[in-house]
C-alpha cells in the first residue's frame, strides 16, 4: 500500500506492538508483521440497494469483509454520492472508539473522506466476517436515484499488518420515491385469493377466495367505490370466474364432473348453469363477449356455449382443447384427438356449429401447445420446442421451425405484419426477437435474458420480466425500464402499473411516453393480481383487496429544433433526454431539424445529440446545457457546434500500435457523459467507429477516453485508463500502455514481476507497476515457491546469494522500500 494517512495513523499502534510480536516469535520485515497475500477486503456499502422517500434521513452502514481471524484496527476511505441534488452526506460517524483520527471531511454533501484507528479496541468481524466501519447518514432532497460508493479504501489489521488486496465494492443504488398515498380502502376476503384473477365491471370487484376453515370456495363482489361487500355466493369444489359480460361466469371443478354458473352482477343470483363430464381448463375457459359465446375447453371435449341463455351452440367431443382462439367466423384450437391411438396433437378449425372444417397435426409432440391468431389469415400454433404457421381457410403450413434442445419458444404474440416471438438460449443466457412473416423468420432483436412475455396493451407493445422493453412500430425497443410481472399489469390512460418483478411486494407505475418509474405501493404481503377501471387500481393480496388512486406522472412536451452550427444535413440523428434517475427517452431528429419529446413536467433534463462519425464538420457527441421543465409544454432550440477530429491512438511502450484494446470516447460536458459505443482498436491501434468510413471521431470542447488492454494480452498491466481533455482543434489522443516487462512467471495473481528501476532486480513482485509494501509481503508469502526460487537472481536483494532466496532478500527488499 502506498503511504497514506492511514500510515500515518498507525505508525505509532505499529511501534508498539513490535515487542509483541518478537515474543510470540511471528516473522517480522523491518519490525512490521504483514498480512496475507491472498487475503482480499472489500470495502463498501452493507446494502446493495438503498429506498427511501424524499426530504428523510437514511442511515447506511460502511462495512469491511475481512478474512478469518481477522480485524480492522485502522482504515481509510472516501465516500461518494454522485447526485447531490437526490441525497447528501450530511454526517459519518466511525464506529467504536477510535483512538487516533476519527476524521470526517464532507465537501458539498456528494463527498466524503473519513479514516480512524484504533488500539485494544479494534474493530472485530460479525459472524459473516463483516466489519461495519462507520454510519453515514444522508439527507433525501428529491425523487431520483443515485450511486453511492467507497474510493481508495485501505485497512490495516489489529496488529498493524496492512492488508494487501483491498477493493471498493461495487456501487449502491440509493432510490429516492415520493412518499405514498394511503389505499382508498382495503376490505378482507372470506379467505384466501387462490388462482382466480381479478375482474372489475359493473361497479364492482369480483375475485374467489378459499375459506381454509370450511373448504370452501367464496366468490366474492366488492363494491369499487368503498369496498363493501355486494354479495357472495360459496362452492363446495375449486372455482374460478371465467369472464364477466352481461352475467358473471364462474366455473366449479368438481372430482367427477364440473359446472359453468352465469351470475347476475348486481345481485348474485343464478341466471343459467351448464353442467358437463370431464375437468375444464381453468386457464383457457373464457367469455368472449365480442361473439357472446363461452368457450369451455375440457379434458373430454370443447363446448361452446351462448353466454346470454347457457345454451350449447357447439360441442366437438373426443378431443381435450389446450388453447382456443377465433375470428367472425371460425373456432380455432390445438389439442389432443383422443379418438387417436397415441392421443396425438392435432390443430383444428371448428364451425360455430361445431362441423371440424379441417384438422392438421400439431407442431411437436408436446400437450402444452398455445395458439393465436392472426391478422394476415394464419393462425400460429407454438410450445416451447416448435412453431407452426396455418393457413385458416385450409389449414396448409407455410414453415416449420423445430428449436433445437437448447433453444426455448417464451412467447408469441399476433402483429399486423406476421408475428413476433421470444426466443430463448438459456445456456447462453440470451433471448431473441424474431419477426415471423411471409418472408420467413428475422432476428429484429438480442439481449440477455430479463424479458420473457408480451404485453399488447392500449398503449403499446411490450416485453415484460425482469426488464419491461417497450417496442416502436419497427419493433425496436423505445425504452428499458425496471421489470413487471406480466400478469399484473394494467393500463390507466398513459400509464402501466404493475408488480415489480424483483420482490412481488411494490406495485410500480410506469410513464408509457417517458419510461419514467415511480412506486405507487408497498406492502409487506405478497400481490398475487392487479385490475383497474377509470378511477381505481385494484390489488389481490393473499386474504383482502386494496384499492388506490390512479398513479399520474405529470408529462408536458419538450420540442423545438436541432440544427448544425455549419448547415450539415443532421436529419435521423438521434436527440437524447436523460433524467436524473438514469432513464432516458431519445427520438430522431425530423427532416425539418424539428423534434418532440414527451418529459416529466417539472423536472431539469439533460439533453444530447449523438451520430454515427463522419466527417461533416461538426460534434459527433454533445451534451447541450440541461433544460428546466416547467408545468407546460416547453421549447427549446439547440446548436450542434462545429467539432475537431479526435483520433485515439493505443500504442504499448515502444511506440508501436496495439490492436484490440477497448477504446470509448466520451462528451463530459455534463455529469453524465455521454460515450460512443465501445469499440476495438483496428491493427493501427487506433479508435475506429464500426459505422464510420474512417477512423476517429469529431469533438467539441471537453472529453474523456476510457482504454482498457487486450483481453487476455499478458504483455500489459491488466489496468483501466482514464483521462480527461479539450478538444479545441484537430488532434490525436495517444494512450501508451504499460507493460509487464517480464520473463517471470507471476509470484502472485497473473502480472508478471517487474524490474522497475532497470538493474536486473525485481522489486515490483506482484506486478502492479509500482513499489509497495504489498510486493514485500508477496515475497515473504511467496519466498519458497518455484516462481521464486527458480528466479533467484531476480530477487537477490542481499546479493548474498543469487541462487536461493531467503529472509536476508526479504529484510533487504524492506529496507530498500523504507529508503
Amino acid at each position: 500500500m502506498t503511504e497514506t494517512r492511514l500510515e500515518s495513523l498507525t505508525i505509532d499502534r505499529r511501534l508498539l506492538l513490535v515487542a509483541a510480536f518478537v515474543a510470540t516469535g511471528l516473522a517480522l520485515v523491518g519490525g512490521v508483521a504483514l498480512a496475507g497475500s491472498g487475503d482480499e477486503v472489500v470495502v463498501g456499502s452493507a446494502s446493495d440497494v438503498i429506498e427511501s422517500e424524499a426530504n428523510d434521513t437514511v442511515e447506511i452502514d460502511i462495512t469491511a469483509s475481512v478474512p478469518e481471524d481477522g480485524d480492522v484496527g485502522a482504515y481509510e476511505f472516501e465516500l461518494i454520492v454522485a447526485e447531490n441534488d437526490v441525497a447528501e452526506i450530511t454526517d459519518v460517524e466511525p464506529n467504536g472508539d477510535p483512538a487516533l483520527g476519527g476524521n470526517v471531511t464532507i465537501t458539498d454533501g456528494d463527498h466524503a473522506d473519513v479514516d480512524a484507528a484504533y488500539d485494544e479496541n479494534a474493530l472485530d468481524p460479525n459472524e459473516d466476517g463483516e466489519v461495519t466501519l462507520a454510519t453515514v447518514t444522508v439527507e433525501t432532497n428529491s425523487r431520483g436515484e443515485t450511486l453511492v460508493r467507497t474510493a481508495r479504501s485501505a485497512v490495516d489489521d489489529s496488529q498493524g499488518n496492512s492488508y494487501e488486496d483491498v477493493n471498493d465494492a461495487d456501487s449502491a443504488v440509493l432510490i429516492v420515491t415520493e412518499p405514498l398515498s394511503d389505499p382508498i380502502w382495503e376490505s378482507d376476503l372470506k379467505g384466501s385469493i387462490g388462482e382466480s384473477e381479478l375482474i372489475v365491471d359493473h361497479g364492482a370487484v369480483y375475485s374467489v377466495a378459499a375459506d381454509d376453515t370450511s373448504d370452501e370456495y367464496v366468490i366474492e363482489a366488492l363494491e369499487t367505490n368503498d369496498g363493501s361487500e355486494r354479495w357472495n355466493v360459496t362452492n363446495d369444489e375449486w372455482t374460478w370466474v371465467v369472464g364477466v359480460d352481461e352475467y358473471v361466469v364462474a366455473a366449479e371443478d368438481r372430482e367427477s364432473d364440473s359446472e359453468i354458473t352465469a351470475y347476475d352482477p348486481a345481485t348474485g343470483e343464478e341466471e343459467w348453469s351448464y353442467n358437463a363430464p370431464g375437468h375444464f381448463d381453468w386457464q383457457d375457459t373464457t367469455v368472449n363477449a365480442d361473439e357472446n359465446t363461452v368457450y369451455a375447453p375440457s379434458n373430454e371435449s370443447l363446448t361452446v356455449l351462448n353466454a346470454t341463455s347457457g345454451e350449447t351452440e357447439a360441442e366437438v367431443t373426443e378431443f381435450a382443447p389446450t388453447a382456443v382462439v377465433d375470428d367472425a367466423d371460425t373456432i380455432y384450437a390445438v389439442g389432443e384427438n383422443l379418438s387417436s391411438s397415441d392421443a396425438e396433437g392435432e390443430v383444428r378449425a371448428i364451425d360455430p356449429d361445431g362441423t371440424v372444417l379441417w384438422n392438421e397435426p400439431a407442431p411437436t409432440e408436446n400437450s402444452y401447445w398455445d395458439i393465436e391468431h392472426g391478422a394476415d389469415e394464419t393462425v400460429l400454433v407454438w410450445d416451447e420446442q416448435g412453431v407452426e404457421r396455418y393457413n385458416t381457410t385450409d389449414g396448409t403450413t407455410s414453415f416449420e421451425n423445430d428449436a433445437d434442445g437448447d433453444v426455448q419458444i417464451a412467447d408469441v404474440v399476433a402483429v399486423d405484419d406476421g408475428y413476433l416471438a421470444i426466443i430463448e438460449y438459456p445456456d447462453d443466457e440470451m433471448m431473441e426477437l424474431v419477426h415471423l412473416s411471409s418472408d420467413g423468420a428475422e432476428i429484429v432483436m438480442s439481449h440477455y435474458i430479463g424479458a420473457n412475455e408480451f404485453y399488447d396493451g392500449e398503449t403499446g407493445l411490450y416485453l415484460s420480466g425482469d426488464e419491461l422493453i417497450r417496442l416502436d412500430e419497427t419493433y425496436s425497443p423505445v425504452w428499458f425500464e425496471k421489470g413487471v410481472e406480466p400478469r399484473t399489469i394494467v393500463e390507466i390512460e398513459d400509464s402501466l402499473v404493475g408488480v415489480a418483478s424483483d420482490g412481488h411486494d411494490t406495485v410500480v407505475s410506469i410513464n408509457a411516453e417517458t419510461s419514467q418509474s415511480t412506486t405507487v405501493f408497498e406492502t409487506d404481503e405478497w400481490i398475487t393480481w392487479t385490475a383497474a377501471d377509470e378511477d381505481q387500481v385494484y390489488l389481490g393480496l393473499p386474504s383482502s383487496i386494496t384499492a388506490l388512486e390512479p398513479p399520474t406522472i405529470d408529462t408536458v412536451t419538450l420540442s423545438g429544433t436541432v440544427s448544425a452550427a455549419n448547415e450539415a444535413d443532421i436529419a435521423g440523428d438521434e436527440l437524447t433526454v436523460r433524467y436524473d434517475d438514469g432513464d432516458r427517452t431519445s427520438t430522431d431528429i425530423d427532416a425539418d431539424g424539428s423534434y418532440s419529446v414527451p418529459v416529466e413536467a417539472n423536472t431539469t433534463q439533460s439533453v444530447f445529440y449523438e451520430s454515427t462519425p463522419e466527417r461533416n464538420g461538426i460534434a459527433d457527441l454533445y451534451q447541450f446545457e440541461p433544460v428546466d421543465i416547467g408545468a407546460d409544454d416547453t421549447n427549446a432550440d439547440f446548436t450542434v457546434p462545429e467539432g475537431n477530429v479526435l483520433n485515439v491512438s493505443v500504442t504499448d511502450e515502444s511506440g508501436a500500435p496495439v490492436e484490440d484494446a477497448t477504446v470509448n470516447v466520451y462528451d463530459v460536458r455534463d455529469k453524465f457523459g455521454v460515450g460512443a459505443a465501445a469499440q476495438l482498436t483496428t491493427e493501427d491501434g487506433l479508435f475506429h467507429h464500426h459505422s464510420a468510413d474512417e477512423p476517429g471521431i469529431e469533438i467539441a470542447g471537453d472529453a474523456g477516453v476510457w482504454v482498457l488492454p487486450p483481453e487476455d494480452d499478458d504483455r500489459f498491466v491488466d489496468q483501466n485508463y482514464w483521462d480527461e481533455f479539450t478538444v479545441n482543434e484537430s488532434m490525436t489522443k495517444t494512450v501508451q500502455l504499460e507493460e509487464t516487462d517480464s520473463d517471470l512467471p507471476p509470484v502472485t495473481g497473473d502480472s508478471p514481476p517487474q524490474d522497475l528501476s532497470d538493474d536486473g532486480l525485481y522489486e515490483d513482485v506482484t506486478g502492479s507497476g509500482s513499489f509497495t509494501v504489498a510486493d514485500v509481503q508477496a515475497l515473504f508469502d511467496n519466498r519458497d515457491s518455484d516462481a521464486v526460487q527458480d528466479n533467484a537472481a531476480a530477487f537477490n536483494f542481499s546479493g548474498n546469494d543469487d541462487e536461493k532466496v531467503t529472509m536476508s532478500d526479504v529484510q533487504e527488499l524492506w529496507e530498500d522500500l523504507q529508503g
